[in-house]
């Protein structure tokens, strides 16, 4: 996300969703757009997009603070920001909470689409269902085998 901001378009991006997961696979990181991006922000993209999950920051016994302690994340006061006590240098002007006017027509005229909401979004749930659970019919009627 961090390059899609500076530089506009996701790192390996095609409009063909096959080249693209490709291009994630096997091809290099390249900074299009060079200009966009300063030696901070190249090195924090670059050690999050290894390709190999054991050298990638964030990957160590620290954690994510690796990734809070790198130079690109510097500025910020992160025990302040979990505090809320940074003010966002822009704060949108809403009507409400459904006011959609900040997002381009582009994206609000879509139709939306199903999707499957994760576990952890239920909180009473306490275990992962199955297909089965609380299942007790039993058909009397047809093959009723003793």
């Amino acid at each position: 996300m961090i390059y899609e901001m500076l530089g506009g378009l996701p790192p390996f991006y095609s409009e063909n969703f096959n080249i693209m997961y490709e291009r994630i696979l096997r091809a290099p990181l390249e900074f299009k757009a060079a200009e966009c991006f300063t030696p901070a922000s190249r090195a924090l993209i670059e050690g999050m997009l290894q390709k190999e999950p054991t050298l990638r920051l964030g990957s160590s016994e620290a954690d994510g603070n690796d990734i809070k302690s790198h130079a690109w994340f510097q500025p910020i006061d992160w025990a302040a920001l979990d505090r809320r006590e940074i003010k966002p240098s822009f704060v949108p002007s809403v009507a409400s909470e459904l006011d959609t006017s900040n997002f381009d027509d582009e994206f609000t005229s879509q139709p939306a689409r199903d999707s499957v909401a994760e576990l952890a979004s239920f909180p009473k749930a306490s275990k992962a269902p199955t297909n089965f659970d609380g299942f007790t019919y039993v058909d009397t009627g047809h093959l009723n085998i003793s």
